[in-house]
């Protein structure tokens, strides 16, 4: 069942990160594990946006369903970040913010997998969460989409 409001989905990535580092590979959006990590790595590896929408989307993602759901790089368009960058600008948090957060080049230290690579993931994630915490909280996740209930994200301002 995904989280409740964007807020927690936040927590949730961070929470992925942390226990299935090897499913983290801030490089791209979803990408099978072995092709990231080498022969033995199992499931998909995801960036921020890619295990928010995976987290966020009322069904257990894949690369298969991703890609079977259009979630992917299709015509110059990365749809997981249009997704996720969608659900952040929803939230009245502006794209320039998202896609700081959500850059392929937001982690640089370390490698992909290893505990400096793993941990800046994670502190990039808890500050985005702590500058836009209200306007996080406000926005509702209904059906893989961001309601905000009226006066709430004026509110959260």
């Amino acid at each position: 069942m995904p989280p409740s409001n964007l807020y927690d989905l936040c927590e949730e990535v961070c929470e992925a990160i942390q226990s299935q580092p090897k499913n983290y590979y801030q490089g791209w959006w979803a990408k099978a594990a072995g092709e990231v990590f080498g022969e033995g790595a199992c499931g998909t590896a995801y960036c921020r946006a890619g295990w928010m929408v995976a987290l966020g989307e009322p069904e257990p993602m894949s690369v298969a369903t991703a890609e079977a759901r259009g979630f992917r790089e299709c015509n110059g368009k990365a749809t997981i970040s249009h997704t996720a960058r969608g659900w952040i600008t929803a939230a009245g948090i502006p794209g320039s913010a998202a896609g700081c957060l959500f850059d392929a080049n937001a982690v640089h230290r370390g490698n992909p997998g290893d505990d400096a690579y793993v941990a800046q993931g994670i502190e990039g994630m808890r500050q985005f969460m702590a500058k836009w915490e209200p306007q996080l909280r406000a926005a509702q996740l209904k059906d893989g989409q961001v309601v905000i209930k009226p006066g709430e994200l004026k509110n959260a301002s």
